[in-house]
């Protein structure tokens, strides 16, 4: 995704971390990072994307901490590379994928 951009997308949760009980960590705030696969934009395939997605903030659960291996999810991506000034010192789990890693991420924001 070039900077600046955004883009809705559908797809499959190939794998996701988990989000951490809210006041049994030392933080408030919490970043989870999941594999979305099948990835759709429209009728254009995308392939996979690796995301990052709030899981809680203040202390709250997001609906994104719900999400689970098999879900289908509609987001809207940025690139990381946007956000992550704001958002990379915030708490975060990542997945254990080499292969997916070497990806750029996308900053990625549930839709109803």
């Amino acid at each position: 995704m070039e900077s600046g951009s955004q883009l809705v997308v559908r797809g499959r949760i190939e794998k996701i971390t988990k989000a951490p009980k809210p006041r049994t960590v030392p933080y408030a705030d919490h970043i989870i990072a999941a594999h979305l696969a099948d990835v759709m934009a429209g009728t254009n395939h995308c392939g996979q994307a690796l995301i990052y997605l709030f899981s809680m903030t203040n202390n709250i659960l997001s609906k994104a901490a719900y999400l689970k291996a098999g879900d289908e999810a509609e987001l809207k991506l940025r690139p990381w590379s946007d956000v992550s000034a704001k958002y990379e010192r915030i708490n975060r789990s990542d997945l254990d994928e080499p292969d997916l890693l070497s990806r750029e991420p996308c900053w990625g924001e549930l839709l109803p």
